[in-house]
């Protein structure tokens, strides 16, 4: 069977093929000249040392006891909008430049989200507050956000020191308790393709690419109304090449 034929979006835990053509995680992760790779499968979590969670009042982050492939979990726990998790990884560390390709991609689902919930999925600078009153806040990211209570849409955005821009279509609009795979490919400093279960979506507005500014694999899950979301993290991976 070719290669990728196993690929069916949401409904399987392994990369998307399409996202990552060019990276080989095995060839990578066994000689560096090729690139760099790391993948969280939230197996463990080898102490929080690894991960930096600031609570926004209230937030929780842990593995699942119930979830047997390892599941992490971003809790908000709070009903009051604004409340919740503010998790970021320690590394891998990445920074866009000129003639380099950055891929990212994680499979998460939320649950309780029938008002919400704020959510973010990607890189971001090292903020300790990604999501504030109601808004994106961090000046520097490459990702996945939704801070509407109603439509729980997510729209992708990229911010470089202050310059946003938002991506020309809605890319996903949250299931409650359903897989998404949500991913992205920043291409030097000129562009980004956006993959929603191993699929790109046409994207017609040029992105301003946070360029020579380290950037963290990061989430929020923060409450928007009166339920407390909170997002299950199957896996992420990030990969240099």
């Amino acid at each position: 069977m070719a290669y990728g034929a196993y690929d069916q979006g949401a409904d399987d835990r392994g990369l998307s093929t399409q996202l990552w053509l060019g990276l080989n995680p095995d060839v990578v992760g066994n000689d560096p000249r090729g690139g760099t790779f790391f993948k969280e499968d939230f197996n463990t979590l080898n102490g929080t040392d690894n991960y930096t969670l600031t609570p926004a009042t209230t937030g929780t982050f842990g593995l699942s006891t119930t979830e047997v492939d390892g599941v992490g979990l971003l809790a908000s726990g709070s009903t009051t909008a604004g409340q919740g998790g503010n998790l970021q990884w320690q590394g891998p560390l990445v920074i866009p430049a000129a003639g380099k390709k950055i891929i990212f991609e994680t499979r998460l689902k939320v649950v309780d989200a029938a008002t919400g919930p704020e959510i973010f999925a990607g890189l971001a600078m090292i903020e300790d507050t990604i999501i504030a009153s109601g808004a994106i806040f961090t000046v520097d990211h490459v990702g996945f956000y939704g801070v509407n209570a109603v439509d729980k849409e997510l729209v992708f955005a990229c911010e470089d020191t202050d310059v946003a821009t938002v991506g020309s279509e809605t890319p996903h609009t949250l299931v409650e308790d359903t897989y998404v795979k949500l991913g992205f490919v920043i291409d030097g400093v000129s562009g980004v393709k956006i993959f929603v279960d191993g699929t790109e979506i046409v994207n017609t507005t040029a992105m301003d690419i946070p360029e020579g500014v380290v950037l963290v694999p990061s989430f929020v899950c923060q409450s928007d109304d009166t339920t407390d979301p909170v997002t299950h993290i199957d896996w992420f991976a990030v990969g240099v090449i």
